[in-house]
């Protein structure tokens, strides 16, 4: 059994982040794992197992036949292709499917704009139906999922599979700096993360907040500039762009910032979590799943800056013993979502796949 993983690049968010690792500790625990990217924009280093067709675009037509004719590698033996994120997912849909193959899709998140154009919805229920099988990042990302395509024809092949995240090295004690607190974001500049409202968020506690530092890359960095000097905190703001490694930032940072719109899951706090950083975040499907009934979480209704900067304050006037009980119990909850038990769900499924 082969099992390749398609996905537009390897580097970006969550679902990048989770095939690359996911390949390595596949192969580590003796699957034949490869993973294939459609581009590479940052030009990053791949290993041995890894492949890109170095196309322009990720829309560029010829990525289905590279695909198919990629896998015809494989001819005559099993192979389960593993799709993650909206190109893959079509490309393989329409794309005349090999016959030995299993076609596999990780569905990373609640929300997407196809599902608010409701003409698209008899289309998705014919891409989905075309794999076997749709894993699920998290209940949220399964509930909404159903909701769009349809439990009678979808209930049975859809599951969950629960992301893993990277666990950082822990700080107990942060000693906080007499300029204020450093606030950290991290993710794609865009409407779904909600950084606009953590600029809103940021002004009403800016007595409390020395920094505010936000990585990632994406259109709405102009606008999100603008936004901050009219709110009278481009003082305060940090854009670092996209960073491949975030362990540094996370610790030398006193609260994570997560004001999304909607989540599949919640990696970026998990990863927080690990090193003992307190996190203020949306109370949407997916991410609240991670967070729920943690004490060193602080959730809060979306696009509600009032009670984002609230719960910042919250934490800054704590006290220190108090913040060592939270960054403990933070690290608590982040170990629960390791990457040894994503990986280990997954191989029991592709090994469920292979037996069909």
């Amino acid at each position: 059994m082969h099992i390749v993983h398609i996905i537009n690049e390897p580097t970006g968010g969550g679902a990048e982040l989770l095939v690359r690792e996911l390949n390595q500790r596949l192969r580590n625990a003796g699957f034949d794992s490869c993973a294939l990217f459609l581009t590479n924009p940052r030009n990053v280093d791949l290993d041995s197992s890894e492949y890109c067709f170095d196309l322009r675009s990720v829309r560029s037509i010829s990525a289905p036949w590279r695909i198919r004719r990629f896998l015809q590698r494989f001819s005559g033996e099993r192979v389960i292709v593993h799709a993650h994120l909206t190109y893959p997912l079509y490309y393989l849909a329409f794309m005349p499917r090999p016959s030995n193959t299993t076609l596999l899709y990780t569905e990373h998140n609640t929300y997407n704009r196809r599902r608010s154009v409701s003409a698209l919805r008899p289309i998705e229920r014919y891409i989905y139906s075309r794999f076997d099988a749709v894993a699920c990042i998290s209940e949220g990302v399964r509930t909404s999922l159903l909701n769009w395509i349809g439990h009678a024809h979808f209930g049975k092949r859809v599951s969950t599979v629960l992301n893993g995240a990277r666990l950082f090295s822990f700080i107990a004690d942060r000693p906080f700096a007499s300029t204020g607190l450093t606030v950290v974001s991290l993710g794609s500049l865009t409407t779904q993360k909600g950084f606009d409202t953590g600029l809103r968020a940021v002004s009403l506690a800016a007595d409390m907040v020395g920094r505010y530092v936000v990585l990632g890359e994406g259109p709405e960095r102009d606008s999100l500039e603008r936004k901050a000097k009219h709110l009278g905190i481009a003082d305060r703001l940090e854009f670092q762009g996209w960073q491949e490694h975030i362990e540094p930032w996370l610790h030398e940072a006193d609260v994570m910032l997560i004001p999304s719109r909607w989540e599949g899951f919640g990696l970026v706090a998990i990863e927080a979590l690990s090193t003992g950083l307190p996190v203020v975040a949306s109370n949407v499907a997916g991410l609240n799943e991670v967070l729920r009934d943690c004490a060193a979480a602080f959730l809060v209704e979306p696009d509600d800056p009032a009670a984002m900067a609230e719960a910042i304050r919250s934490y800054a006037a704590s006290k220190a013993s108090h913040k060592r009980l939270l960054a403990g119990q933070a690290r608590a909850r982040a170990e629960v979502y390791g990457l040894e038990a994503m990986t280990a769900a997954y191989a029991q499924l592709y090994e469920q796949l292979n037996e069909r």
